[in-house]
C-alpha cells in the first residue's frame, strides 16, 4: 500500500502535497482531482443548504482510498493506494461522509 497526503485551502484548491510512497503522476492527479470534486461539491451542498460540513469523507474505489479531513486551518486528505487488485473487479466507487 503506497500513501499520499495532500492539504487543500476550502476553494477546493491543492496547497501541499506530500508523496510518501514512490506514486506515479497519474495515480497523483486521480487522487488530487477526485478529491478536488468531492470538496467541491460539499462546499457547494453546505453553502446551499445552510448546513455544517461533515468532519470527514470516505471514498472507497477499487485501487484506492481517499479520507478527507475538514479542519479550521484547512482540508487534509489522506489517500492509500491498493496494489494488489484483482482483474476481474469491477469499477466502482462508494462516498460516505
Amino acid at each position: 500500500m503506497r500513501v499520499v497526503v495532500a492539504r487543500l485551502d476550502y476553494n477546493g484548491e491543492l496547497m501541499d502535497i506530500y508523496p510518501l510512497s514512490n506514486v506515479s503522476k497519474k495515480e497523483l492527479d486521480e487522487i488530487i482531482e477526485a478529491s478536488k470534486d468531492v470538496v467541491r461539491a460539499h462546499l457547494f451542498l453546505s453553502r446551499e443548504l445552510k448546513r455544517p460540513l461533515p468532519h470527514s469523507i470516505v471514498i472507497d474505489v477499487i485501487n484506492y482510498e481517499i479520507t478527507i479531513v475538514f479542519k479550521p486551518k484547512g482540508i487534509l486528505v489522506l489517500a492509500s493506494i491498493k496494489d494488489n487488485i484483482l482483474g476481474t473487479q469491477q469499477q466502482g466507487g462508494v462516498v460516505t461522509a
